[in-house]
């Protein structure tokens, strides 16, 4: 995990993912033990604030979003905010956003866009990491999705 977080220094990748990954070596250092007081809220609250930032990742996905942003907007702490978002959708905000700017730019080359356009209009700001996080959710490269006029659906609707 450390070494993920240097690497995402060392590379463009977003805001979000940093942060994400600078608060889960954080979390491995401290354990549960020192950290857990999050558990006593109730599920129902649990459920609407996650679901208040799902809603704002949403509205947002083509922005660069910060963790800061979100705890705000949530009320919580940024380092219970990753665990919790994780807990209860199965994926940390960075995969969520990532996700979603994919299914975004698939709708976009399926009408005709070109990847770069694509790449920028779904909130990529470099193209190559556009076509890295692209092939590793479509399992395809963009510029073959795009050509193949591919029909098939993967919407992402958590």
């Amino acid at each position: 995990k450390f070494r993920l977080l240097f690497n995402s220094f060392k590379t463009a990748n977003g805001l979000l993912q940093q942060q994400e990954l600078f608060f889960d070596c954080l979390y491995e250092l401290l354990q549960p033990s020192t950290c857990n007081n999050y558990s006593l809220m109730s599920t129902h609250q649990k459920d609407s604030r996650i679901q208040l930032l799902v809603d704002f990742i949403r509205s947002r996905y083509q922005e660069d979003i910060s963790l800061h942003q979100m705890a705000e907007l949530a009320r919580l702490n940024q380092f219970h905010l990753v665990r919790l978002f994780k807990k209860t959708t199965g994926l940390s905000p960075y995969n969520y956003l990532l996700i979603l700017r994919i299914e975004h730019a698939k709708q976009l080359l399926r009408k005709g866009f070109k990847v770069q356009e694509a790449a920028a209009e779904a909130g990529f700001y470099d193209a190559s990491h556009f076509n890295r996080m692209f092939y590793k959710i479509a399992g395809t490269p963009p510029k073959s999705f795009r050509l193949s006029k591919s029909q098939y659906c993967t919407n992402f609707t958590a």
